[in-house]
């Protein structure tokens, strides 16, 4: 139709219009060539998902189905074992084919089987694959697994261990949740995710290294590993909130440069917790990040941490120094409240919003009193310049028996020396002009 356009618009004889139909026509054949072999047209080609061959075919006690990947090559996906065996062993042909996936729930609730073997040429175990297997007590990975699906081992609370070899990139979220006898797992250099939850609840498993490549740890991925001792997350960048909560073993965590936010509850309850280490990016702890860590004797705030969230360090009752560097610039409701071994906070002079003054925290000019370590005894020596003493500044202060106040104080602010229970006097100032409710007095039971 174009040609035909083009060339009613033009008066040429007979041959010179065939030779310009030719023309036009190999033109147009080499645009449409080219169209078709364009990146973006190869990349959708590239990218289609494999085809389905024959579905629910079967050998022996196995069913499969046979698809074709992206590169025209055949492989089969085991969907169903019909067997009785309590030790299996996955063949690695079926019709012909080789295996190449365990497909979704393929063993699923299979209350017998005791140890299964994976065979080489396997690259994905499919979720929910072998979800409540409750007698699967061993499991042979193979070298070419490059994925654990969501849900995978589920409740296979006799599984004793999971050693991966190098080439494993992922494990889903809740792979092994709920696998109480699990005591290790060896983690290979190539892994680059671990799902929310994956090892939750695995009471018993130990210590466990991770490679250079792991970037993400989901949400509450090992929450309840009473038995971890230490992590080194070094190269982890995404760390999900309540990742280690319970751990009620762990004693060392070593937090990488490349973390820049502690997500609430993450290591909350880790009560024999002492030391972490953070990075130099680390700019925020989340609410109840380090709560309950009753071990932890020491904090030390990088240059790039800003903000210290609500009950962020809530009942850490052998925290003695609290050091803050110089961009903190909020701290929530509480941060510190239970820290009954809490003697000082040190600021960092370059801090813009907060000082340290006589060990308190105070606001940078020194005017405000903030929040006094419940550690401190004897006597409470309010600066100089202090004009105002914020709202529970220092209740539960009980090992402060004497309090001085400065020339200059002017408010009070609410339950401020509430369960200071040591001091039986004050001397008031002149200056001050406002005192809050239950600004002194006992909590009552």
């Amino acid at each position: 139709m174009i040609c035909s356009d083009l060339l009613n618009n033009i008066k040429i004889t007979r041959t010179t219009k065939k030779a310009v139909y030719v023309f036009l026509s190999a033109l147009l054949l080499s645009l449409f060539v080219f169209c078709a072999s364009s990146p973006s047209v190869r990349a959708e080609k590239e990218t289609t998902a494999p085809s389905i061959d024959s579905v629910n075919l079967r050998e022996a006690q196995w069913v499969y189905s046979v698809y074709t990947d992206k590169s025209n090559v055949r492989y089969a996906a085991v969907t169903r074992y019909d067997g009785g065996e309590t030790d299996v062993a996955i063949p690695d042909t079926l019709g012909g084919v080789s295996v190449r996936v365990i497909s979704r729930e393929a063993f699923c609730g299979n209350k017998y089987l005791t140890s299964v073997v994976i065979p080489e040429g396997v690259s994905e175990i499919g979720k929910y694959a072998f979800r409540g297997c409750i007698g699967l007590s061993s499991v042979s990975f193979p070298s070419s697994l490059t994925s654990v699906g969501d849900g995978a081992f589920f409740g296979c609370r006799s599984i004793t261990g999971a050693d991966f070899s190098e080439g494993l990139t992922k494990i889903g979220s809740f792979a092994f949740y709920g696998c109480i006898h699990l005591t290790g797992a060896s983690f290979p250099s190539t892994l680059k995710s671990i799902g929310d939850s994956a090892f939750q609840g695995c009471g018993m498993l130990g210590n466990v290294s991770f490679g250079s490549a792991l970037e993400t740890i989901g949400d509450t991925a090992f929450m309840g590993c009473q038995s971890l001792e230490s992590v080194d997350l070094s190269e982890v960048s995404d760390l999900g909130a309540g990742a280690f909560m319970k751990c009620h073993s762990l004693k060392k965590a070593v937090l990488g440069d490349r973390i820049p936010e502690i997500l609430p509850d993450t290591f909350r309850e880790c009560g024999s917790l002492e030391t972490v280490a953070i990075g130099s990016e680390l700019s925020k702890i989340g609410v109840s990040a380090f709560e309950g860590c009753s071990s932890l004797q020491r904090f030390s705030g990088n240059d790039s941490l800003r903000e210290i969230a609500s009950v962020a360090f809530k009942d850490c009752a052998s925290l003695q120094t609290a050091e803050l560097g110089k961009k903190v610039e909020a701290i929530g409701v509480g941060a510190f409240s239970g820290c009954s071994s809490l003697s000082k906070f040190i600021v960092s002079e370059d801090n813009e919003t907060y000082s340290s003054v006589n060990g308190c925290l105070c606001s940078k000019d020194g005017s405000k009193l903030i929040e006094c370590p419940l550690g401190l005894k004897g006597t409470l020596k309010i600066g100089d310049n202090v004009r105002e003493i914020g709202d529970y500044a220092a209740t539960g202060c009980a090992s402060v028996s004497k309090c001085v106040l400065g020339d200059k104080l002017s408010s009070v602010g609410r339950a401020a020396f509430l369960g200071c229970t040591d001091i039986s006097s004050f001397s008031l100032p002149d200056s001050l002009e406002k005192i809050g409710s239950a600004a002194v007095g006992y909590y009552l039971a």
